[in-house]
């Protein structure tokens, strides 16, 4: 019987932790959506502003060292060139990268959405089956104990 004390209390200090790891992974979850939906997409709109201003700047600058009036005057303008080549390629970066950021809260949407009907399963587990057990173990408990302090009289056969 004690025995089965421990295992009664082993099913409530189960539900309790368990419960517990429930609630943080949906706060983990809930960071992590929040990092998707808006962190990861704010960021990179950010960085494709940047990227928008600097290739200006690059494609003006570029345009500056290409104008002149003389024959005589024209340059290489071969940094200007290779600036503006790595801002083109930043402006690409940025622009898949919204696209990518985009598409990630889409797909984190619909699996977000199947794990939590699978967390709410065993939420529920947890918040009403394993009570329910922990209930009917402990009866069981009190009847076998019940029945172990009845004493029945022996009668003798005449």
């Amino acid at each position: 019987m004690a025995q089965m004390q421990v295992l009664r209390e082993k099913c409530e200090r189960t539900r309790v932790n368990l419960l517990r790891e429930l609630e943080n992974l949906q706060l983990e979850m809930r960071k992590i959506a929040s990092w998707i939906e808006d962190g990861a997409q704010a960021y990179w709109q950010d960085e494709l502003k940047t990227a928008n201003r600097v290739w200006r700047e690059a494609k003006e600058s570029l345009a500056r060292c290409e104008s002149y009036v003389r024959e005589s005057e024209k340059r290489p303008c071969t940094e200007q060139r290779k600036h503006l080549a790595k801002a083109t390629e930043r402006q690409s970066l940025c622009e898949r990268q919204v696209r990518l950021a985009r598409e990630a809260n889409l797909v984190w949407h619909r699996e977000a959405t199947k794990l939590q009907a699978k967390l709410q399963r065993v939420m529920d587990l947890a918040e009403s089956e394993l009570p329910v057990a922990v209930n009917r173990l402990e009866g069981l408990l009190i009847a076998l104990e019940a029945y172990a302090n009845v004493h029945v009289p022996r009668t003798e056969a005449n």
